[in-house]
């Protein structure tokens, strides 16, 4: 490729104390490849910020323009968005790989600012508005398997010790993207469901957010196509004033602990350990799919137990998703210091123990029911448009009249908790399995594990809307609670296995040299 080429000759060598020719970028280029990596970290924040910004309004915004839309319509809507992200993610992953990381994020850039201006003009279709819903949200999941993309890059521009910061950086992006799209949400409650209207143009509540979230990503295109680099950096020294000293071939004690001065035996490799590879995906599923639940029935769960209206939910789900955002920005600054001192393994075992406690506490336990649409018959509401008897807990729900309520206390405290478990998963998920998978591509292998989530946030949603209309939250996150401590056990049992790529090359290395594998050791 001529920009490889480009690249290479950016590079000059040095030698090590070991007499193996090293390279190092000059102060100017390694300007430009953090530049470069910080525009991925936007890539990241905007393509969660996309999914997540409309995730509390997806019910309101879905009845208003199909009143006759049911909650396991929803449950397909959210899940499109991941089945799309499921099919790409593994594409853009190889296109990645092939060609540089430019063109597929590029690509997924046009499709998501496309698919936001399709959400926001629904209201201006004549008729099958939820279908064209789906259908956006769907195009939209396409267009996030640039994911997979933006860590394979971070991955391969980074040296081994600057891959934990920039990994957590990238995993935070994407986290707080999620978080903070229910905030920018309910910055919007104001405009109100009806807003401003021009032809086939209607900004409101629902629309505008998908407006402005197309306006930031046209700036994220324009970044990519003017600023971003191509940077692959498998063992460059980045402090050329030491050039005896090797930085980025250390070996790995932990993960996260590092033993400085290792050389790399070229002639020894290993492969990647695809059985810890799975277990890491099926690790990442689990906690996907908790979340997605979490994301799919939030808004409608607050409307029927606490007989809120359609902008108050709104409104007060993105007041909880900003406390939720503060505590998970809070985690991800501390991951790095955490992780090296306690270790990767250790403080990933913590988020699950707290995503278990988190849904444990979602559980209803009362002590009233849940109430009905009559007893909302009387209640004030700034919004003129609800239609009396319309608010609590629908008729067609039986389970209503058997399931205690989940006190408003207690819903805040289950979201509290599960925002310091969630982040904290999901960003060692992603350092462990970068460390673990070595210098290698990781293109690919990041497109099978954003796949995973995907999946879970496929079938997430789907299951949770079958099983909340038929069952009730209880039956819901019972569920749930039995899946975090199936991924309990099964994290313990494999613990001492998810160690880094050079440990275990560390380790055969050992061996090799070993007397008893000498080849005169029975002379």
């Amino acid at each position: 490729m001529k920009e490889a080429d480009e690249k290479t000759k950016l590079l000059s060598g040095v030698s090590n104390s070991a007499g193996q020719e090293k390279q190092f970028l000059s102060d100017k280029e390694n300007v430009k490849r953090w530049r470069s990596i910080h525009i991925m970290y936007l890539t990241m924040f905007l393509s969660s910020l996309g999914f997540s910004m409309v995730m509390p309004s997806v019910w309101p915004y879905l009845t208003k323009i199909d009143e006759n839309a049911t909650k396991n319509f929803l449950g397909f809507v959210v899940a499109s968005f991941s089945l799309g992200q499921l099919v790409s993610s593994p594409i853009c992953g190889v296109w990645g790989n092939l060609r540089g990381a430019r063109e597929p994020v590029a690509f997924s850039l046009i499709l998501s600012i496309g698919s936001n201006c399709l959400y926001a003009f629904l209201m201006a279709i004549k008729s099958h508005n939820a279908t064209y819903m789906l259908i956006a949200r769907l195009l939209l999941g396409f267009s996030a398997g640039n994911t997979a993309v933006a860590r394979s890059y971070v991955s391969t521009a980074t040296s081994l010790q600057e891959r934990t910061g920039a990994m957590a950086a990238i995993s935070g992006f994407q986290a707080v993207g999620f978080i903070f799209g229910p905030v920018f949400q309910a910055a919007f409650v104001p405009i109100g469901e009806n807003g401003v209207s021009s032809g086939p143009l209607h900004l409101n509540m629902y629309t505008v957010p998908a407006f402005v979230n197309a306006i930031m990503t046209a700036v994220n295109l324009l970044l990519i196509i003017l600023a971003f680099k191509e940077y692959d950096i498998p063992d460059i020294i980045t402090d050329p004033a030491k050039p005896n000293v090797d930085h980025n071939v250390n070996e790995l004690d932990d993960i996260g602990s590092l033993s400085k001065g290792a050389i790399v035996n070229e002639s020894i490799s290993i492969s990647v350990d695809i059985f810890m590879v799975f277990i890491i995906n099926i690790i990442y599923f689990v906690v996907l799919f908790v979340f997605s639940i979490y994301e799919t029935i939030g808004t409608p769960m607050t409307m029927d137990m606490y007989a809120w209206s359609r902008p108050k939910a709104v409104l007060y789900n993105g007041i909880i998703g900003a406390v939720s955002a503060f505590i998970s920005v809070t985690v991800f600054a501390l991951v790095k210091p955490v992780s090296k001192r306690f270790g990767d393994r250790l403080v990933m075992l913590a988020g699950i123990i707290f995503l278990i406690i988190g849904i444990f506490v979602m559980l209803p336990w009362g002590p009233g029911y849940m109430p009905r649409p009559y007893y909302a018959l009387n209640v004030s509401d700034y919004n003129d448009t609800i239609v009396p008897g319309t608010l609590g807990c629908s008729w067609a729900y039986s389970w209503c009249d058997t399931l205690k309520v989940l006190p408003l206390w207690q819903y805040g405290l289950a979201i509290f908790i599960i925002s310091f478990g969630y982040p904290t998963c999901q960003v060692l998920s992603f350092i462990i399995y970068s460390k673990m998978l070595g210098p290698k591509p990781q293109g690919l292998y990041m497109g099978i594990l954003t796949a995973a989530g995907s999946l879970a946030r496929t079938l997430g949603p789907i299951f949770v809307s079958q099983i909340y209309s038929s069952k009730g939250n209880r039956a819901a996150f019972s569920v749930l609670l039995g899946m975090e401590v199936a991924m309990l056990a099964l994290y313990l049992a494999c613990y001492k296995r998810f160690i880094p790529y050079q440990e275990r090359l560390k380790k055969k290395k050992e061996k090799a040299s070993s007397p008893l594998n000498s080849p005169h050791h029975n002379i």
